[in-house]
Protein backbone atom coordinates (compact mmCIF):
# COMPACT_ATOMS: atom_id res chain seq x y z
CA UNK A 1 0.00 0.00 0.00
CA UNK A 2 3.07 2.53 1.03
CA UNK A 3 4.45 1.37 -2.39
CA UNK A 4 1.16 2.59 -4.37
CA UNK A 5 0.66 5.65 -2.54
CA UNK A 6 4.69 6.62 -3.30
CA UNK A 7 3.70 5.63 -6.75
CA UNK A 8 0.59 8.11 -7.12
CA UNK A 9 2.53 10.59 -5.19
CA UNK A 10 5.67 10.66 -7.53
CA UNK A 11 3.20 10.30 -10.74
CA UNK A 12 1.18 12.77 -9.83
CA UNK A 13 4.23 14.71 -9.00
CA UNK A 14 5.68 13.71 -12.35
CA UNK A 15 2.68 14.96 -13.93
CA UNK A 16 2.81 18.33 -12.46
CA UNK A 17 6.54 19.08 -13.66
CA UNK A 18 5.60 18.08 -17.29
CA UNK A 19 2.71 20.51 -17.47
CA UNK A 20 4.57 23.11 -15.75
CA UNK A 21 8.46 22.40 -17.65
CA UNK A 22 7.63 24.15 -21.05
CA UNK A 23 6.23 27.35 -18.41
CA UNK A 24 9.53 27.20 -17.31
CA UNK A 25 11.42 26.75 -20.29
CA UNK A 26 9.18 29.29 -22.23
CA UNK A 27 9.54 32.11 -19.93
CA UNK A 28 13.13 32.61 -20.30
CA UNK A 29 12.81 32.26 -24.21
CA UNK A 30 10.53 34.92 -24.22
CA UNK A 31 12.72 36.61 -22.35
CA UNK A 32 15.75 36.16 -24.60
CA UNK A 33 13.83 36.79 -27.18
CA UNK A 34 12.65 40.32 -26.38
CA UNK A 35 16.14 41.36 -25.11
CA UNK A 36 17.41 40.56 -28.58
CA UNK A 37 14.85 42.17 -29.99
CA UNK A 38 15.67 45.55 -28.21
CA UNK A 39 18.84 45.36 -28.83
CA UNK A 40 18.54 44.77 -32.94
CA UNK A 41 16.03 47.56 -33.14
CA UNK A 42 18.32 49.14 -31.11
CA UNK A 43 21.41 48.93 -33.61
CA UNK A 44 18.57 49.25 -36.53
CA UNK A 45 17.93 52.77 -35.38
CA UNK A 46 21.84 53.65 -34.58
CA UNK A 47 22.61 52.71 -37.73
CA UNK A 48 20.19 54.67 -39.29
CA UNK A 49 21.16 58.08 -37.07
CA UNK A 50 25.04 57.05 -37.92
CA UNK A 51 24.02 57.93 -41.71
CA UNK A 52 22.13 60.75 -41.08
CA UNK A 53 24.37 62.60 -38.75
CA UNK A 54 27.64 61.68 -40.80
CA UNK A 55 26.06 63.15 -43.89
CA UNK A 56 25.04 65.89 -42.44
CA UNK A 57 28.52 66.16 -41.07
CA UNK A 58 30.55 65.81 -44.10
CA UNK A 59 28.28 68.15 -45.84
CA UNK A 60 28.90 70.90 -43.30
CA UNK A 61 32.96 69.88 -44.05
CA UNK A 62 32.31 70.19 -48.01
CA UNK A 63 30.37 73.89 -47.15
CA UNK A 64 34.23 75.04 -45.76
CA UNK A 65 35.30 74.98 -49.16
CA UNK A 66 33.38 77.32 -51.01
CA UNK A 67 34.30 80.65 -51.09
CA UNK A 68 31.00 81.32 -51.66
CA UNK A 69 27.11 80.10 -50.73
CA UNK A 70 23.38 80.62 -50.60
CA UNK A 71 21.28 81.47 -47.91
CA UNK A 72 19.26 78.42 -49.31
CA UNK A 73 22.64 75.99 -49.13
CA UNK A 74 23.78 77.57 -46.18
CA UNK A 75 19.85 76.45 -44.07
CA UNK A 76 19.80 73.31 -45.31
CA UNK A 77 23.21 72.50 -43.94
CA UNK A 78 22.13 73.66 -40.32
CA UNK A 79 18.61 72.11 -40.55
CA UNK A 80 20.18 68.77 -41.34
CA UNK A 81 22.43 69.11 -38.71
CA UNK A 82 19.72 70.63 -36.10
CA UNK A 83 17.45 67.21 -37.50
CA UNK A 84 20.72 65.16 -36.10
CA UNK A 85 20.59 66.64 -32.77
CA UNK A 86 16.91 65.62 -32.40
CA UNK A 87 17.11 62.38 -33.71
CA UNK A 88 19.66 61.58 -31.33
CA UNK A 89 17.26 62.73 -28.81
CA UNK A 90 15.02 59.67 -30.38
CA UNK A 91 17.34 57.33 -29.57
CA UNK A 92 18.79 58.10 -26.46
CA UNK A 93 18.05 59.70 -22.96
CA UNK A 94 20.18 62.52 -21.44
CA UNK A 95 22.94 61.36 -19.33
CA UNK A 96 21.65 61.73 -15.68
CA UNK A 97 17.80 62.43 -16.88
CA UNK A 98 15.29 62.40 -14.55
CA UNK A 99 12.12 64.14 -13.46
CA UNK A 100 13.99 66.60 -11.43
CA UNK A 101 16.85 67.50 -14.14
CA UNK A 102 16.52 67.45 -17.90
CA UNK A 103 20.52 66.01 -17.42
CA UNK A 104 23.11 66.02 -20.31
CA UNK A 105 22.94 65.81 -23.80
CA UNK A 106 24.87 62.15 -24.84
CA UNK A 107 26.98 63.92 -27.89
CA UNK A 108 27.51 67.36 -27.20
CA UNK A 109 30.49 67.45 -30.06
CA UNK A 110 27.30 67.12 -32.26
CA UNK A 111 26.15 70.31 -30.98
CA UNK A 112 29.22 71.98 -31.07
CA UNK A 113 29.31 71.24 -34.62
CA UNK A 114 25.87 72.47 -35.44
CA UNK A 115 27.25 75.99 -33.10
CA UNK A 116 30.27 76.35 -34.88
CA UNK A 117 28.62 75.70 -38.74
CA UNK A 118 26.01 78.62 -37.77
CA UNK A 119 28.95 81.20 -36.94
CA UNK A 120 30.03 80.67 -40.67
CA UNK A 121 27.04 82.61 -42.13
CA UNK A 122 26.71 82.29 -45.98
CA UNK A 123 27.47 84.87 -48.78
CA UNK A 124 31.27 85.59 -49.06
CA UNK A 125 32.97 82.71 -47.19
CA UNK A 126 36.33 84.13 -45.37
CA UNK A 127 38.63 81.30 -46.44
CA UNK A 128 40.77 81.70 -43.04
CA UNK A 129 37.28 81.47 -40.70
CA UNK A 130 36.52 78.11 -42.69
CA UNK A 131 39.48 76.54 -42.44
CA UNK A 132 39.63 77.43 -39.05
CA UNK A 133 36.09 75.86 -38.81
CA UNK A 134 36.91 72.75 -40.66
CA UNK A 135 39.76 72.28 -38.83
CA UNK A 136 37.27 72.55 -35.90
CA UNK A 137 34.82 70.27 -37.31
CA UNK A 138 37.14 67.53 -37.96
CA UNK A 139 37.88 67.57 -34.40
CA UNK A 140 34.53 67.47 -32.92
CA UNK A 141 33.53 64.36 -35.64
CA UNK A 142 36.88 62.64 -34.37
CA UNK A 143 35.45 62.95 -30.69
CA UNK A 144 31.74 62.03 -31.89
CA UNK A 145 32.70 59.24 -33.61
CA UNK A 146 34.97 57.96 -30.99
CA UNK A 147 32.12 56.88 -28.63
CA UNK A 148 29.28 57.09 -30.43
CA UNK A 149 31.30 53.94 -32.64
CA UNK A 150 31.50 52.21 -29.31
CA UNK A 151 27.53 51.94 -29.46
CA UNK A 152 27.61 49.26 -32.29
CA UNK A 153 28.68 45.67 -32.02
CA UNK A 154 31.16 45.65 -34.63
CA UNK A 155 33.22 42.96 -35.33
CA UNK A 156 37.47 43.21 -36.80
CA UNK A 157 37.42 42.03 -40.26
CA UNK A 158 39.23 39.25 -41.23
CA UNK A 159 41.14 40.94 -43.70
CA UNK A 160 42.01 44.08 -45.09
CA UNK A 161 42.27 46.46 -47.54
CA UNK A 162 45.68 49.13 -47.71
CA UNK A 163 47.58 50.52 -50.65
CA UNK A 164 50.67 49.31 -49.02
CA UNK A 165 51.53 45.51 -49.80
CA UNK A 166 51.87 43.54 -46.99
CA UNK A 167 51.61 40.00 -48.58
CA UNK A 168 49.26 37.72 -46.73
CA UNK A 169 46.20 40.42 -45.93
CA UNK A 170 44.97 38.06 -42.93
CA UNK A 171 44.04 39.84 -39.80
CA UNK A 172 46.39 37.67 -38.26
CA UNK A 173 49.37 38.63 -40.72
CA UNK A 174 48.88 42.22 -40.20
CA UNK A 175 48.96 42.32 -36.53
CA UNK A 176 52.62 40.21 -36.80
CA UNK A 177 53.68 43.40 -39.05
CA UNK A 178 51.74 46.22 -37.07
CA UNK A 179 53.72 44.63 -33.82
CA UNK A 180 57.19 44.21 -35.96
CA UNK A 181 56.93 47.42 -38.00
Amino acid sequence: MTGAFLFYLNNDLFQTFRDFILLLIAIPAALLTDFFQKRNNFEDALRHLWSQISSSVNEARQYTYRTEASEDEYRKILIGLSRSIDEVRSVYKNLGESKESIGYYPFESLKLMYELFGDLGFGQLDPVKAKHAREQLDHYWKNFKESFLWEFDRPEPESFNTPNDYGDRSKNNFMKWNENG
